[in-house]
């Protein structure tokens, strides 16, 4: 049962992250969800086979298609009441055990349990976000139950301390108790937040959040980052991040813009980097190059 809970709870994430503006591609998919890229794939195989249909907004950018087919009309969906009557009916005849799986997509189809994904899965943000305002107010410890972390492609719980929530209560910035660090932890990646009667035990080493143009906290000495976009290039960046939006200056040339910034921390940009292959040039400084030459020694093709 907790299985199948999971896996509707990662389906209906899917379907609000492929709702969003502009779609989103296989990739940011598994990065958001901490899943692998095959897992993604199942997934968007089973809701078009389901009756969703995807929309390539851009180069590898799906979008799922919100307006409804025209043979479809308001009379023909069921009720919740009427999708429970029915599958409870279904699931108690052992003459619809071969078709019962096709019967529960039909049902869900043609139900008007389209318009939850949104309000479920934001009604869980919400409540976790709730919790954390809480604990940080008195103080108190949170356990991150179910967080799937898309650096170490892990699902775990995680012990901290919460010290801020920012971009939009999007990011949580915490002081994890195993690794004596503070860091950064994505909401949206939260099965749960349980505020625990603990007390803070580690407050002198928390300390101000000031992050980058990417989120990330710096560490260490930063260095002068910079590099060209084409138009593509741009448009992502600015989609992905906003922020990076005041780093970025147009070219002489109207198709390209450069980037320039400080950061301490290579790995979102050098991710950013490996996505485009072909419309990013002139990056700066080696050390960066040298970072991509690296993290390209993990590709297996």
């Amino acid at each position: 049962m907790k299985e199948i809970k999971e896996t509707l709870i990662k389906g209906l994430k899917i379907i609000a992250l492929l709702s969003e503006e502009g779609g989103r591609t296989m990739k940011d998919l598994a990065t958001a969800m901490g899943m692998t890229s095959a897992s993604v794939y199942r997934y968007k195989d089973a809701l078009e086979q389901t009756g969703f249909e995807l929309l390539e907004t851009k180069p590898h950018h799906y979008k799922i298609k919100t307006r409804q087919p025209k043979y479809w009309q308001p009379t023909l969906l069921f009720t919740q009441e009427e999708v429970e009557l029915i599958r409870g009916a279904v699931a108690e005849t052992k003459a619809f055990a071969a078709q019962k799986t096709t019967i529960e997509d039909k049902l869900y189809l043609h139900s008007d349990l389209l318009s939850i994904p949104h309000k479920i899965l934001q009604a869980r943000f919400g409540k976790n976000v709730a919790e954390v305002k809480r604990a940080i107010q008195q103080k108190k410890q949170v356990r991150l139950e179910s967080y799937h972390s898309a650096s170490s492609n892990t699902v775990s719980n995680r012990l901290v301390e919460p010290i801020c929530l920012l971009d939009h209560h999007r990011r949580l910035y915490a002081y994890d108790l195993k690794n004596r660090k503070i860091y950064q932890y994505k909401m949206e990646r939260v099965g749960q937040a349980v505020v625990l009667e603990n007390a803070f035990q580690y407050a002198h080493e928390h300390k101000k959040i000031d992050t980058d143009v990417f989120w990330t906290v710096p560490e260490g000495l930063k260095k002068v980052v910079s590099m060209e976009l084409s138009l593509s290039a741009y448009e992502i960046l600015r989609e992905e991040y906003p922020r990076a939006d005041s780093v970025i200056k147009q070219m002489p040339n109207n198709n390209r813009y450069m980037f320039r910034a400080e950061l301490s921390d290579f790995r979102v940009i050098s991710a950013f980097i490996l996505k485009l292959p072909g419309e990013v040039h002139n990056i700066q400084p080696p050390a960066l190059v040298q970072h991509l030459k690296e993290r390209m020694k993990n590709y297996t093709f």
